[in-house]
């Protein structure tokens, strides 16, 4: 007969590989000759979460954390089940007394401070992660958390010095293709390195499929059986409220053809009650409320809805539950507009694009392609652009001034593309930048950043968040938009236009550096568009000093808005739907997913 220890260590082997469902058979036998084994219970916690069963993962470990002596690893995991389901009260106190009973244990550390994170106590966070790479130099998750928080912070000091640990550290696990490394969302937004992007999300979505991918086959993904004659549309997001992926994609629900298909929406984040989840609600089929249901609960809904096409809105962008594409629910996964980039993901099939965001090879995507018409990006063509007649003063803004503005997150403005700015400034004579106030110590950095380069502080001005179509009447009193580098503004780049400002972009070489090309593109104004960030600053400086071409620029967008791709939503409807007829059409006929260009 094995010992307890045989058995714990056999299981903990096959829960590596990702088969939970035989390392909780041998946990279990492990338990039943030493029922008060820390570890044991610890494991079975472990194991139970990553099956999806967490109240039963917590029953495990709430009997080991009743145990002497105390155990630091078990609080970890209690804090990490509570902080998944949103229990952030609890998964704090949790995680603080993993930290009282081991102060050097870095997961805890880590994961205190993503929380403060996502509370947007950002200099909190700060402090934990520096804590967790003083406690282990190799976390690898606490350096790439403390680099995106540097930036969210516009704080750049020893900002290329962590960065460079971080890849130091990141080229080991790339080489033995393991985890952790740090999260796609943080990768393509750091650096515009395709291959290094790729390989990165490629680990995240392998570990993944091993830890859930094995129970795909539970679900049915064949169409027999199936009564319904239209095809079956699944849209799938924690964004159905007020949040930048509602506000591009709420026109279409309404504007589906409902003879031709039906629309299940599948939410799993907080009712905000909001105009959007709203007007989502009434413009759906069906609206399924998933947030308190497990993952593979989640899964199963979706499968007894017979979904056919399941459309994933997050990628690998925060708070996303991919876990439940994992299991396959429906016969036909696609990936589009949340993340751009690849999910690298064996069960998503296809993703939506356009030939700017993804031109030539598309080695670095495995998902096959569909290529739309014009730009990738849907719009609303019916947002709303408040009345309000705003005046520079409302905003503290010179009214003689030329008013340069950037109002999209501040973790995307990079050192060199700000050093740009100041540049454009002082070349510009009575030029102001108007910036997004993210909070009082990435103004306090910003101003001494410009300061650094010779510019007055008091040419930046900054603005408060306001209800989307205030900020859109905000938005004309600019002069000229300036875009990010690395990341471009998606939502923010289609609100400028929208709102009739001209915007500045440099396109990169990866997707998230190409979004603005494509959205310019699709409005008719590619003059707008450069390839350095000498010919950037040339461009906007050009613009400020040459009134009369910037005023045609302005009316050849006014003249574009409505009559160019870019905000004619009934036509990208359209477009989107006869991709989804193909694909649907392949589906039936046996053939496997394939690239597709539509026309």
């Amino acid at each position: 007969m094995r010992t307890a220890e045989e058995y714990n260590n056999f299981a903990a082997g096959l829960s590596q590989k990702g088969d939970f469902i035989h390392a909780l058979k041998y946990f279990q036998l492990a338990l039943a000759i030493n029922p008060n084994h820390q570890s044991i219970l610890n494991n079975l916690g472990i194991v139970l979460n990553n099956l999806s069963r967490p109240y039963e993962a917590l029953g495990y470990l709430q009997r080991a954390m009743l145990l002497d002596p105390p155990n630091a690893e078990t609080h970890f995991l209690i804090g990490n089940i509570m902080h998944e389901h949103g229990f952030t009260d609890i998964a704090l106190q949790r995680l603080k007394t993993a930290v009282k009973i081991d102060p050097r244990h870095a997961g805890a550390l880590t994961n205190l401070g993503l929380i403060y994170k996502n509370m947007n106590r950002i200099r909190e966070a700060v402090r934990y992660f520096r804590l967790a790479y003083q406690a282990d130099p190799e976390h690898i998750k606490a350096y790439a958390y403390l680099l995106h928080c540097k930036r969210y912070l516009c704080d750049w000091r020893d900002y290329y010095q962590i960065a460079s640990r971080l890849d130091a550290l990141e080229n080991k696990q790339i080489k033995i293709d393991r985890m952790p490394v740090e999260e796609p969302f943080i990768s393509v937004t750091r650096t515009a390195d395709s291959k290094r992007n790729f390989e990165i999300t490629k680990i995240w979505a392998k570990d993944l499929n091993d830890r859930y991918g094995r129970l795909k086959d539970t679900f049915s993904v064949t169409n027999k059986n199936r009564k319904h004659h239209r095809i079956r549309l699944g849209y799938l997001s924690a964004d159905f409220r007020d949040h930048a992926t509602s506000h591009l994609i709420l026109g279409l629900f309404r504007l589906h053809d409902k003879k031709k298909f039906s629309v299940n929406v599948y939410s799993y984040s907080d009712d905000d009650k909001s105009k959007y989840v709203e007007r989502i609600k009434a413009d759906s089929d069906k609206f399924v409320d998933l947030q308190k249901m497990s993952d593979y609960d989640c899964a199963r809904q979706i499968n007894d809805d017979e979904v056919d096409i399941l459309v994933d809105l997050k990628g690998h962008t925060g708070n996303n539950r991919l876990r439940i594409c994992t299991y396959r629910p429906a016969p036909i996964q696609i990936t589009y507009l949340g993340f751009p980039g690849t999910t690298a993901a064996k069960f998503i099939d296809y993703m939506i694009a356009d030939n700017i965001v993804v031109p030539g090879n598309a080695k670095y995507f495995t998902e096959k392609l569909i290529f739309l018409p014009n730009c990738y990006q849907i719009n609303d063509n019916k947002q709303k652009i408040s009345a309000i007649k705003f005046k520079r003063a409302d905003f503290s803004l010179p009214e003689n001034a030329f008013v340069y503005c950037y109002l999209g997150q501040s973790y995307k403005i990079e050192p060199d593309v700000f050093e740009a700015w100041m540049r454009i400034l002082k070349t510009v004579p009575k030029s102001v930048i108007w910036l997004m106030a993210y909070d009082a110590t990435s103004i306090k950095n910003l101003k001494k950043q410009a300061a650094k380069c010779g510019v007055r502080a008091g040419r930046l001005i900054f603005a408060g968040r306001l209800p989307k179509d205030e900020h859109l009447a905000r938005l004309k009193l600019a002069d000229l938009a300036l875009d990010t580098v690395t990341c471009n503004g998606h939502t923010s780049t289609s609100d400028c236009l929208w709102a009739g400002l001209p915007l500045v972009t440099l396109e990169g070489k990866h997707f998230a550096s190409r979004v603005a090309a494509s959205i310019l593109t699709a409005v008719g104004l590619p003059e707008l568009i450069t390839y350095s960030l000498e010919e950037y600053k040339d461009l906007a400086i050009e613009l400020a000093t040459n009134p009369e071409k910037l005023l045609q620029l302005r009316l050849k967008l006014k003249s574009n808005r409505l009559t160019y791709p870019l905000f004619d939503t009934p036509m990208f409807v359209k477009n989107l739907e006869k991709a989804y007829e193909i694909v649907w059409r392949r589906y039936l006929k046996g053939l496997k997913p394939a690239k597709m260009i539509v026309k």
